[in-house]
Order: structure tokens, then sequence, then C-alpha cells
């Protein structure tokens, strides 16, 4: 607000009549709502508005993340990478193989939508996008030796497969090395293993 002279005050002055002019400066007023507006900043500007998050968000991220992704390894090491073994070796047919296959897709994508329910903490967001390409690529292999297992020649359809889950133990190693490099750069400490 801008400091003012009231109507009366000045058709009077324009008159010839001389009166002390009344300014009004908003004092009080302006710094209550100043002070009103910088304290709504800062409740709602927390530690992730800055860029920087939290030290309890990030821990709490890696600690659910590292569930998510020992679930993800249990399906991959105790579970496909066996059974693929079994079905190189004739031990398990392949109907067999691909009927738990489907399930092994399914537990994957469970882990994926986990992982992407969670909130990732500002900084780390390539860490964690590599981490749900793997697990897609993880899921595409699966697929393809489900193929594979049907195939008239399986052997080689599983060796032209073995690439898709090489690139999906890449990515998965990558997103590791990335995450680390994340938290490091925000002064956070490493994800463990």
């Amino acid at each position: 607000m801008i400091p003012t002279v009231s109507a009366d005050l000045a058709s009077r002055r324009a008159a010839g009549g001389h009166r002390r002019t009344v300014r009004r400066f908003p004092g009080p007023a302006l710094f209550l709502t100043v002070a009103g507006v910088a304290i709504v900043v800062v409740l709602t500007r927390g530690p992730a508005a800055s860029g920087r998050p939290d030290a309890v968000s990030v821990r709490s991220y890696q600690e659910q993340l590292h569930t998510i992704a020992a679930d993800g390894g249990r399906i991959v090491v105790r579970e496909i990478q066996p059974a693929l073994a079994d079905l190189v070796q004739g031990r398990l047919a392949p109907q067999d193989f691909v009927a738990r296959a489907q399930s092994w897709r399914t537990e994957l994508e469970v882990t994926r939508e986990r992982a992407a329910r969670l909130r990732v903490p500002p900084g780390v967001e390539h860490g964690a996008a590599l981490f749900d390409r793997s697990l897609r690529e993880y899921e595409e292999a699966v697929s393809a030796f489900s193929r594979a297992a049907l195939a008239s020649d399986m052997p080689a359809a599983i060796r032209a497969a073995v690439p898709l889950a090489s690139r999906a133990d890449a990515t998965y190693d990558q997103s590791v090395a990335v995450l680390r490099d994340e938290l490091q750069a925000i002064g956070q400490p490493t994800i463990r293993q």
C-alpha cells in the first residue's frame, strides 16, 4: 500500500486551506503478511524441496529398495537359473519350465511395481530408473527363455536368449553403481548389497 492523502484533505488544500497531510503506512499489516508468507514457505519446503533429501528418507528408501532387490535376486538366482540348468540338462520338461516362467514374470512385475511405488529421494532418480529397467529386462529374458523351451532347436534358442539375461544383469549392476555414486554425490551413505 502506498502512503495516501484522503480526498477531503486534498480538496481543502486545493481551496487554499492548510492542513497537515496524514500518511498511512502499512507497517504492522505488511510485516504480518510477509511473516505469514515466510512461515508458509518454510513449512511447505522441507528438505526434499531444497534438492537435498534428508538422511531419514534416504535410509528408508535404501532399506526398502534393498528388500525389493533381494526379492528380485531370489527369483533370478534361486529359481530361474537352476530351472534353466535343469531344462538344458533334461531334468525339467519344457512345459513345466514354461509354467514356472509365467509365475516368474508375474513375480518380477510385482517386484518392479513395488519399487515403482517407492518415493525416490531427489538425486537418485537415474539409479532408480536403471533398477526399473533391469527388472523389465529380466522379464524380457524370462519370456525369451520360455519361448526357447518350446523351440524345435531348444539349445540354440536358449543360447540366443542368454544375451538378454546378461544385459539385465549388466543393467542391474549399473543401477547399483549409479545409486552408490548418486548417494555419495548428495552426501549420503552408500547402499548396502
